[in-house]
Parts: C-alpha cells; structure tokens; sequence
C-alpha cells in the first residue's frame, strides 16, 4: 500500500492541488499531514479532496484548533492526532508522526516504530536511527526550501520525493 506523506502546507492551495493531484494519480491509499496545515479552511479544503484515510496532527503555525475539529466533525475519513503525537500500525509497520524534529528523532531512539515522520523544518529528509526510518517530506508553501512531498511504498519500502 502507498501512503502520501505532506507537511508545512501553510495554506497554499495552488501547491496542496497539485499534490493531491500526483497523490491521487498514485493511488495513495493514506494521506498523513505532520502540522502546520494553518487555517481550517485549508484543513476542509484537504480532507473534502482525499477521499481515504486522512491523519493529522497539528503543527505550531495552525490556526484555530476548536474551529479545524468543527470542519471535520462530519468527516469519517479524517482524523485528528492534536498536538502530541500521532501513531498508526498500517500493514505490520509502526508509524509515529508529529511536527518537531527532536521529538521524532527521539521517538526513533526508542527503536518502537519502523518509520517517524515530522515536519517543521520545510527541508526533506530522510535517514535511519537504528532500525527506524526517520523522514521529513519537506514542504507544500514553497517557503525557506523547494516545495516537496513523499509517497511511500509500504510494501516495498520504496520512497519517492515529489519535488515541484
């Protein structure tokens, strides 16, 4: 199964489009975001656009969180990790995602989880802490670093970075 990776969208709806066009493309089975998203509008705009299983977590730059949970209120496809941590099993692997880079660099420390997604940074990243995977899909606002996504191949294990 492929998963599409996205973080750091910060409202930008033209790039947002276009990812979820290739992630469609793609027959991503999973949609994970790892914050910063920012307004609810944006949060709607994504889940009305991702038709599968969408997770989240919030970022520090997302707007009004009360708000973002009543746009998806209705939204059996979307769920919301808040602001810690969110954790998955999907085919057998162990899947940790958040915003901040330490906190996920020290979650794969823990040697608990075979992948540990964040964002934050804007940058793309992707290397290995033991036995985890750790990865950065980088950024959909086109700010500070080129705009990236990743989709993964759970089965394979196969990543590939989207660059626009």
């Amino acid at each position: 199964m492929k998963l599409a990776l996205i973080s750091d969208t910060h409202d930008n709806w033209t790039l947002i489009s276009k990812a979820l066009e290739i992630i469609q493309k793609e027959d991503c089975k999973l949609l994970i975001h790892c914050g910063d998203i920012s307004a609810p509008i944006t949060l709607e705009f994504i889940a009305d656009n991702f038709k599968g299983p969408f997770h989240f977590c919030f970022g520090n730059v997302d707007g009004d969180k009360l708000l973002s949970y009543q746009k998806i209120q209705d939204k059996k496809n979307v769920i919301c990790h808040g602001s810690v941590l969110g954790e998955l099993e999907v085919e057998n692997k162990k899947i940790a995602f958040q915003h901040y880079p330490q906190i996920a660099e020290n979650l794969a420390l823990t040697q608990k989880y075979d992948y540990v997604f964040y964002g934050h940074t804007h940058k793309f990243d992707s290397r290995e802490i033991g036995k985890t995977k750790i990865i950065n899909p980088g950024n959909l606002c086109n700010i500070k670093h080129p705009p990236s996504f990743v989709i993964l191949d759970l089965k394979s294990g196969k990543l590939q970075k989207i660059d626009f």
